[in-house]
């Protein structure tokens, strides 16, 4: 398999080169199958001309392999159809192809077949180890510091947790559309907590809600049961979680728990996103032009170190590109808006009222 093929391959085009190779070797011996080619066709007409080009080529070296080769990718193909965790796992992998050196590219193209899984193996653990072994280092409210100390997370064990409580099958088509261009796991997970935070900005006082929230909550409590490996705050989280499990202020105690992790981790990562686009003086400048007047009157009336680091932080979102763009917009509206997020009361509402269960 050619190093451009297992690129495209695994940057998702593979549903659409491997529907055309059905519908072309069946087209005109059933209505299904000119349908499925006029939706195929259809959908590689709304593609980029340059998306098109790589499809073209992709599919070219399709038509090149073996035909054991090819049986094989459409085996892997009807696998991720069929089974969420394969396309997920297909997803992650070609995710960590993506970020990739051109080096290490051009590396795999000399390797035999045996060499190339230890190429992956070595690249794959070695991006695994640096991933889990991030911390992330959570501080709680003063009243909280006498029942368990600041709690230590790696990046991976805070993804386990907020993948689970927002699963695939509770998020809407829009949100799991940008999740599924976002390139990894990190930003992944930082998308769908700031989507969470909107929810709560955006619900009304709503009780059938507070049902959902509450179960959430208690949810919540078990994922970092399971999940968090910080085993001195693991185990006084538990002791002091028995002094109020089961009782009315339950979900009430677990509400600034639940806001610190997940408001903190939303900060650690999106600042982490940020220095992957860093800007020069110019740029910075520059973003003090483009501004409207009102925002640059409201700047100068800032300490120095306080406008630029706001000028900074636009001219960075202005430099990034796509879904991690967007991302940074909405990592912005949570900065501005997290401190009134935090003090309310009740997980999902933005309202005073407590819940009581």
């Amino acid at each position: 398999m050619t190093n451009s093929y297992t690129r495209h391959f695994l940057l998702g085009g593979a549903g659409l080169i491997l529907g055309l190779a059905a519908a072309i070797a069946v087209v005109g011996t059933r209505s299904t199958a000119q349908t499925q080619l006029a939706e195929k066709a259809d959908r590689f007409s709304q593609l980029s001309e340059q998306d098109q080009h790589l499809l073209r080529l992709s599919f070219r070296d399709y038509l090149a392999q073996p035909t054991e080769r090819q049986q094989l990718l459409q085996d892997i193909h009807t696998l991720s159809r069929s089974s969420p965790a394969a396309k997920t796992a297909l997803a992650r992998f070609g995710n960590w192809w993506k970020d990739l050196s051109r080096a290490d590219w051009d590396a795999w193209a000399a390797l035999d077949e045996n060499a190339r899984l230890k190429f992956v193996e070595d690249r794959w653990s070695s991006a695994e180890n640096s991933r889990a072994s991030a911390e992330i280092e959570i501080r709680f409210p003063a009243t909280y510091e006498r029942f368990f100390p600041r709690l230590h997370m790696t990046h991976a064990e805070l993804e386990a947790i907020v993948f689970q409580l927002v699963p695939e099958t509770e998020r809407p088509a829009p949100i799991q559309q940008v999740l599924n261009e976002l390139p990894n796991d990190r930003l992944r997970s930082l998308s769908l907590i700031l989507w969470m935070f909107r929810q709560l900005a955006e619900q009304g006082e709503q009780p059938q809600r507070n049902e959902v929230v509450a179960q959430k909550m208690k949810f919540m409590k078990q994922l970092l049961v399971d999940n968090v490996h910080d085993d001195d705050w693991n185990q006084k989280f538990q002791t002091a979680l028995k002094n109020v499990e089961g009782r009315g202020i339950e979900v009430y105690w677990l509400t600034p728990v639940v806001y610190a992790i997940l408001g903190q981790s939303a900060t650690h990562l999106g600042r982490e996103l940020l220095a992957d686009f860093p800007v020069s003086d110019d740029a910075v400048l520059a973003e003090f032009d483009r501004i409207p007047a009102a925002q640059q009157q409201e700047l100068m009336q800032l300490p120095p170190a306080q406008a630029r680091a706001r000028l900074q932080f636009l001219a960075q979102i202005q430099a990034a590109k796509g879904p991690q763009q967007l991302l940074l917009q909405q990592f912005a509206e949570y900065s501005r808006n997290s401190e009134q997020l935090m003090r309310t009361a009740t997980f999902g509402f933005g309202t005073t009222r407590r819940s009581q269960r």
